[in-house]
């Protein structure tokens, strides 16, 4: 069954992932600059995102492609690939390497994103992979928010994607802790209902058009060097 018919100027998005946030408002607003649409921006956990989009809730998602499931109702394009990291006060870590040590990890005090959320589904996939039990101590996050505050006590470690530490001009202390490789890659693209008015096509073909990421970045050391310098 289709969605109720929308508004054909006003459309609605939902997000899984902070990293693409930059991108997705700098094109939400010049369509609005440029057009006659307007937007609604939610964000949710990757379940709540394809239902919403089944459900005619919203016209259009950016959401994890980790999976080969795709609803025959979808239609769907790649975007870019992120690496994620492990982070404490002083360094960063491959997954692989906290993997490898848990024993040295597992009672600090873990800041990770809330279940649902990209990066939280893959560190769970990964945990249960290697056969490890979740942290004890644990804080979860919707937004990344306060994060900076949490980071700076001496026990709490935590996730990020190397495109947010970009961002915010992170710096770090001291150097990378392990691998001097990111071993763990978060995939995105933009999801639509193949059955999705013209507004929300021609939306989705500015996206796929307008929206630039940088490279992923595969050595640290060479992250490390241009950060600390």
């Amino acid at each position: 069954m289709s969605p109720e018919p929308k508004d054909k100027n006003h459309i609605t998005l939902a997000f899984q992932s902070h990293s693409i946030t930059s991108e997705m408002m700098r094109c939400v607003l010049d369509i609005v600059e440029k057009g006659d649409i307007n937007f609604s921006v939610n964000y949710g956990s990757r379940e709540h995102l394809f239902s919403s989009l089944l459900k005619g809730k919203a016209d259009i998602i950016f959401a994890s492609t980790y999976t080969d499931f795709l609803d025959e109702r979808l239609s769907f394009e790649y975007l870019y690939k992120d690496n994620c990291i492990i982070i404490d006060r002083n360094n960063i870590y491959s997954i692989n390497y906290i993997m490898k040590n848990w024993d040295n990890f597992k009672s600090k005090i873990w800041v990770l994103p809330v279940r649902g959320t990209a990066m939280r589904d893959r560190f769970d996939a990964v945990m249960e992979y290697n056969d490890l039990k979740s942290p004890k101590k644990l804080i979860e996050l919707n937004s990344p928010v306060g994060a900076g505050t949490l980071m700076t006590h001496p026990d709490t470690i935590g996730m990020s994607t190397l495109s947010y530490l970009q961002s915010t001009g992170h710096k770090f202390e001291a150097s990378w802790g392990g691998e001097t490789h990111s071993d763990l890659l978060l995939n995105a693209g933009i999801f639509w209902r193949k059955d999705a008015r013209e507004s929300v096509i021609k939306t989705v073909e500015f996206f796929k058009n307008n929206m630039k990421f940088g490279e992923s970045i595969e050595n640290m050391d060479i992250f490390l060097r241009k950060k600390v310098m």
